[in-house]
């Protein structure tokens, strides 16, 4: 009797089995996924899903595309949860940004200049650098107050070549940071105002490589005028700021310079005559 309680038990379950199963089948024949109907945070989901499936990497590769198609309704969420640590966050945030007009994500972005969250101010400002939106720097300069958003309020504003920003990034140069004292040189080469020549002979000074490579490339922009000045500090200044002068001059080749920079080919210092000869070389079209 106990054998046979069993045998009808387990037909039971064996039934119950088949049922969910055929139930199962019938489920995802009819399960449909149309990411036209989902809400941004349900896409936002699926589109950072990991595909283990063919089929879970299509869902992932429709909700992305779908994302992307709602442009500014997207990056308002998204930018929600930026502060998250989630790479991917960062990277649909970019790709919207990248793919709308400014003047739609602009304003989006704005919002989030001053969110409780650093992180989020940073890449708010950040993104607003990718397009050009001026009218926005106003919103901007309050950053570079904020140690933390400052680096890229400072980019962006470079960008825009936000010339009422000239004052305010100036400090900057002398920041204890290599890399905000680069971004700041940077913005000034942006900017284009030759007031930054002065700055940036100073910047020829600095400890690091980095900071004096972005000077003199921010120097060879700026026309006669830094020019000029390059070659009137030639003579008096001192490595490693002169060897950057002399193959800066090289680059601008400026002929004016060619005095100065032949009485260098006789300099005690190898290096500075070879920086010499190939500027000379430069200016006078050999090199």
């Amino acid at each position: 009797m106990a054998a046979k309680e069993r045998k009808g038990t387990q037909g039971g379950w064996i039934l119950v089995a088949f049922l969910l199963c055929a139930s199962s089948r019938s489920f995802a024949a009819t399960d449909s996924f149309d990411p036209k109907a989902l809400t941004v945070d349900e896409l936002i989901f699926h589109a950072q899903r990991t595909g283990s499936t063919p089929e879970k990497n299509v869902r992932k590769d429709e909700a992305w595309n779908e994302l992307v198609s709602r442009g500014a309704a997207s990056l308002g969420p998204l930018m929600e949860r930026i502060h998250i640590e989630n790479s991917l966050i960062g990277v649909f945030v970019q790709n919207i940004v990248e793919k709308i007009p400014g003047e739609e994500s602009a304003p989006v972005l704005v919002e989030f200049l001053d969110d409780p969250h650093a992180t989020t101010r940073k890449m708010a400002a950040f993104f607003l650098g990718l397009h050009d939106t001026p009218e926005y720097a106003d919103q901007v300069l309050p950053l570079l107050t904020d140690d933390e958003a400052a680096g890229a309020a400072i980019r962006t504003l470079g960008k825009w070549h936000a010339t009422n920003a000239f004052d305010r990034i100036i400090p900057f140069l002398a920041h204890q940071r290599e890399v905000r004292r680069i971004a700041a040189v940077n913005a000034l080469r942006d900017i284009g105002d030759t007031r930054a020549v002065p700055y940036l002979l100073d910047a020829l000074n600095d400890r690091y490589f980095t900071v004096r490579e972005a000077a003199a490339r921010a120097l060879s922009t700026m026309g006669a005028e830094a020019g000029r000045a390059m070659t009137k500090d030639l003579m008096t200044a001192k490595d490693p700021a002169r060897r950057h002068i002399i193959r800066t001059l090289g680059v601008t080749r400026l002929k004016a310079a060619e005095r100065p920079l032949e009485s260098l080919t006789q300099d005690a210092d190898e290096n500075v005559r070879l920086d010499a000869e190939r500027a000379l070389a430069a200016i006078r079209g050999g090199g």
